[in-house]
Order: structure tokens, then sequence, then C-alpha cells
């Protein structure tokens, strides 16, 4: 899992884990902020998931090997 945070909305910081291929991407009310949730495979075919959002100045990405429902709960559990 990453989470990282980036004053730039295209920003990705690299490494092992990447979202290479979109299956599907749908914007979902996180805890009353509109996030975008995408949803495809990493680079090895593994089922992977993004979830970001804005906080004030600050786009927040949550990546990870989860499937869309348990990233959706992680993203939930960052938020007040």
């Amino acid at each position: 899992m990453m989470i990282y945070q980036a004053a730039e909305d295209g920003f990705s910081p690299g490494g092992t884990l990447v979202l290479s291929r979109i299956r599907e991407r749908a914007t979902y009310p996180l805890k009353g902020r509109p996030a975008i949730l995408e949803v495809g495979s990493g680079v090895k075919d593994e089922p992977c998931s993004r979830i970001s959002w804005r906080e004030k100045d600050v786009r927040i990405t949550v990546l990870a090997r989860l499937t869309p429902f348990e990233l959706m709960k992680v993203a939930e559990s960052m938020l007040r």
C-alpha cells in the first residue's frame, strides 16, 4: 500500500506499486469529499485500486493491492 500527498494532481512517486491498466473509474463521495476511485491491475496483472481526493491545496492518493471496497474503508478511516 502507498499513501502519498502532492500539490499537483498528476504526481506519482513511482516505485514497484503502479496501477498500469485502469478498467473502471468513478467518482465516489468520500465522507463529503468528491473522490476518484480507479480499479484496474498492476504491472504483474495483479488486482489494484486507487482513490484520490483533495484536502485544501493537497491531493491525497491511496494505492493498494486491495479490492475497491477495502480501499474505500482505508481511505474513510483516514478522515474525520
